[in-house]
């Protein structure tokens, strides 16, 4: 089996949100098991055009014709032919019915989980690897009986965001840390396959006597509205306006500390610091874990030929998709990139102004410039974030004397212990970020409050 066929599947993204109500009362709701099936065998006949029409205008404009057709034959490719259903069942929830189904294929089991509206629209459409429910374990270093949690507000008008404040349950005011995600449509904890990241980094900080801050990331908790916007988004919108929203927030808080407010950005969260760096004075310091000053097409390309050749080979199949990811950074690298340009044409389907955004930035020029303390971490296993990145930052920060850096050996980008060469499938495994990284930015941060 293919490493990238089992551990790289799609997760595409649902434009409908889910509202009050129960429309689906009266309706029956095995027609939409038959239209199920009817919406796959048209994929499978290749008859794409008629596919894509069952979809909701809202879906069409997030997903398009050419998308749905490059994903439905990515599957095929990578996953071999459909040889069966296996199971369905059915979800409603509020307006919406979910249509779940598993499907055996050559190579892999894969859940379709396709989403419609009353009038028999599909409003969302998933593809994942098909596998047990992840199961969490609180990390050892949690000592719940030291903070208490409270829900909080991060924002407020249409953008606003809920949110967990952990504080201990000494006496304040405390220092604090506002966690920053990574790319893609993340919960508060970062759940990631058998990982909760931002949880252990709230309850192992708080265990130590340090308020944490984490909310649910806007194009998690508004899927809708960010599709409806997916032409103009920019890291602005997914990240920045909403990490300046939870500085306001806590520098307002009466057992906060203002002059020991903290930012802790992991993945894109960290590659990002410099820029809020600039638009804020309230931060004390920053910590930036598993981020990089390089640009992110650079991490895509490099990163899909790491998982291309991660079973020892690469086939011509794997060579072709590579060709077509070099093509499509290359794109973004074109200094003709204009808004106009079709996100089919670039890494991962991502629309024109995101990359002409990101391209405005020289993060190592903006890194060099920042006045606070960084503290600059990564796991030595880290295959999407590199040893070529940390000398990046090192590069960045030269001479400098507020820059801090280390690494850890044995640990992967989410800051958990493994051994082997590491790849994409170690995330789906229970693990919990290493207690060595919690102490270590403990101590950096009672250093500096």
């Amino acid at each position: 089996m293919r490493n990238f066929c089992k551990f790289l599947l799609f997760a595409l993204p649902l434009t409908g949100m889910f509202s009050c109500g129960d429309p689906w009362e009266k309706v029956d709701r095995e027609e939409f098991r038959v239209l199920a099936g009817n919406f796959v065998a048209l994929l499978e006949k290749a008859e794409y055009r008629t596919a894509f029409d069952t979809f909701d205008d809202a879906m069409k404009g997030a997903f398009p014709l050419e998308k749905l057709q490059g994903t439905w034959e990515g599957v095929k490719t990578q996953c071999g032919s459909l040889v069966k259903l296996l199971e369905t069942k059915m979800e409603v929830k509020g307006g919406y019915l979910a249509v779940v189904s598993r499907y055996e294929f050559e190579k892999i089991t894969i859940v379709l989980r396709i989403v419609y509206n009353i009038k028999k629209e599909i409003s969302g459409f998933w593809i994942s690897e098909d596998k047990p429910e992840a199961v969490f374990r609180d990390p050892p270093y949690a000592k719940k009986d030291t903070f208490t949690e409270k829900e909080v507000t991060v924002g407020s008008g249409e953008w606003e965001l809920p949110g967990t404040l952990t504080v201990p349950a000494s006496k304040g005011p405390f220092p604090a840390v506002i966690l920053v995600h990574g790319s893609g449509p993340n919960d508060r904890d970062e759940t990631i396959g058998g990982a909760r990241v931002f949880r252990d980094l709230a309850w192992g900080l708080a265990s130590n006597g340090i308020a944490v801050l984490r909310y649910e990331k806007r194009t998690k908790y508004y899927q809708n509205k960010m599709a409806s916007l997916s032409a103009t988004l920019t890291v602005k919108e997914e990240t920045i306006d909403d990490v300046l929203e939870a500085v306001n927030l806590l520098s307002n808080m009466e057992n906060i500390r203002k002059d020991a407010l903290f930012i802790a950005g992991h993945s894109l969260g960290g590659s990002v610091i410099p820029r809020i760096a600039e638009l804020t004075d309230k931060v004390t310091g920053y910590i930036c874990m598993a981020g990089t000053p390089r640009p992110m097409e650079d991490l895509i390309l490099e990163q899909s030929e790491y998982i291309f050749k991660s079973d020892g080979e690469l086939t011509d199949e794997e060579k072709a998709n590579l060709a077509i990811i070099k093509k499509q950074v290359d794109k973004v690298k074109d200094p003709n990139l204009s808004p106009d340009t079709p996100k089919e044409e670039l890494p991962l389907g991502v629309n024109a102004a995101y990359w002409i955004d990101m391209k405005k930035y020289d993060i190592s020029q903006l890194a060099a410039k920042m006045s606070r303390p960084v503290f600059i971490i990564r796991g030595e296993r880290d295959y999407q974030v590199t040893e070529k990145d940390f000398i990046a930052w090192k590069k960045a920060f030269e001479g400098s004397p507020n820059a801090e850096f280390k690494e850890y050996p044995g640990l992967n980008h989410l800051f958990i212990k493994g051994t082997g060469k590491s790849v994409p499938a170690e995330y789906n495994q229970t693990g919990n970020v290493a207690e060595e990284v919690i102490n270590d930015m403990t101590s950096w941060i009672k250093k500096l409050s």
